[in-house]
């Protein structure tokens, strides 16, 4: 199944920070917080328990440390080394090991061939080993050529790359991206859809219309694969990957086996009929559809809960908390589908929305330390203290 894991709280916390004026950091006797202002809630300080105000110092006004961590704006980062650190261009800063994006450990393999290319609307860097975005890095092919190509898209001598991926047969000398549709592109030898070539004999009437799918004047096409089963002068899209003709339900441009066209409901990626349920075109196994419950994200009958398509083994939904992106039962704890290792299930806390609680920078805690997003944040003795 793919990586489509997008937390409901990430995105409330960016919609929290949208608008977000100038930040800087403050020292108040024994307490030291981050704090700036927002259009849609004001004012906000947070609090960076963890810090020793007698040592701590600003680097930036985004970047912060004291004599055993490292911050980026209220993020603690983790493993960051307070002597070395260093800010770049915001928002990446490095110290004698590696380099950071945000809160964002990058793991670069050789910090002298190290080289930033682009930081914004979208992060690029490489060095001798590697290409890096913000959260994943993957392998090229000649470091001296790699360069950016366009928003979405990268080369060197040998390949075009979407996203960290190849672009399987595309020409780097003559490949450009779509302006307007990102992850279109075209060079001597065709069109492309992500990283796959359209099996299309008519470039020119090609056109993108979302979720890996597109058509010409007589074919549906799904990431680039020609859908001879789809009938295009009937196909419509219905949410996500979701599509239909006059005959089929449709799922990443191929007809969705045994489903109902009658019963059939979308809820984002997730899917279900009288009988059965799916999630991002894959049936869930076992579900018993009396009491069968699907969200956004999560999906649970009687017996079983899944988050985004993955079986959460272990929890049972009668004996399970869920909120948000939290599933807690008494002997774990998962974010989003990850089960959090060495969290205490018992003492195991979800605490207020963080715009409620202007003066934290977590949305959970046990009795040692307090999370945010399913991270360590900071220790659960200093916010008592």
């Amino acid at each position: 199944m793919p990586k489509r894991f997008i937390p409901f709280l990430s995105i409330v916390v960016s919609l929290m920070l949208l608008s977000c004026g100038d930040g800087g950091y403050k020292v108040e006797g024994d307490t030291v917080s981050y704090d700036y202002w927002t259009f849609s809630f004001g004012p906000q300080k947070y609090v960076l328990y963890d810090a020793d105000a007698s040592s701590f110092e600003t680097v930036k006004d985004w970047l912060a440390k004291d004599s055993q961590h490292v911050w980026y704006k209220q993020e603690w980062i983790e493993g960051a080394d307070p002597v070395s650190i260093k800010a770049d261009k915001e928002p990446l800063s490095h110290d004698a090991k590696d380099y950071y994006y945000k809160s964002t450990p990058l793991h670069v393999s050789d910090m002298k061939s190290f080289k930033i290319i682009n930081i914004e609307p979208h992060f690029l860097a490489k060095n001798k080993d590697y290409a890096y975005t913000e959260d994943e890095r993957f392998k090229i092919a000649d470091y001296k050529s790699f360069d950016r190509l366009g928003y979405r898209h990268a080369k060197d001598k040998q390949f075009v790359y979407y996203n960290t991926e190849v672009v399987e047969g595309a020409d780097p000398k003559t490949f450009k991206e779509d302006p307007e549709e990102f992850s279109v592109g075209r060079d001597k030898n065709g069109i492309y859809e992500g990283t796959h070539r359209i099996e299309t004999t008519s470039p020119d009437t090609y056109q993108h219309i979302g979720y890996g799918y597109g058509r010409d004047d007589e074919y549906i096409y799904y990431e680039g694969h020609r859908c001879l089963d789809i009938d295009a002068s009937t196909f419509e899209m219905i949410e996500a990957i979701w599509a239909r003709d006059k005959d089929h339900i449709i799922a990443k441009g191929k007809p969705l086996e045994g489903a109902d066209t009658a019963s059939f409901t979308t809820v984002w990626y997730s899917a279900y009929d009288d009988d059965q349920a799916w999630y991002d075109g894959e049936e869930l196994p076992g579900i018993d559809m009396a009491t069968f419950t699907c969200e956004s994200s999560w999906a649970y009958d009687s017996l079983h809960v899944f988050y985004q398509g993955h079986l959460l083994e272990g929890a049972i939904p009668s004996e399970a908390k869920m909120v948000r992106d939290y599933v807690v039962t008494k002997d774990a704890v998962w974010y989003c589908a990850k089960l959090l290792e060495g969290v205490d299930a018992g003492s195991f806390e979800i605490v207020e929305e963080p715009h409620q609680r202007q003066t934290e920078v977590f949305d959970a805690w046990d009795k040692s330390w307090c999370y945010l997003q399913g991270k360590k944040v900071c220790r659960r003795e200093n916010v008592d203290r």
